[in-house]
């Protein structure tokens, strides 16, 4: 998604541009932070007797 921010021939507006470069960026580090939550929460089930 992000290449096509890239791409001078799209025309897209440089505030537009900016603004959708913001929430990609956004995206990624939302992405990352569930990664590791999931990865947090699988070491505490397989920890809990309850989720065995």
């Amino acid at each position: 998604m992000s290449w096509a921010l890239a791409e001078p021939e799209l025309n897209i507006p440089l505030l537009i541009r900016e603004s959708m470069r913001l929430l990609i960026e956004e995206i990624r580090l939302l992405e990352l932070r569930i990664s590791r939550l999931e990865g947090e929460l699988t070491a505490m089930a397989r920890q809990s007797p309850a989720c065995t």
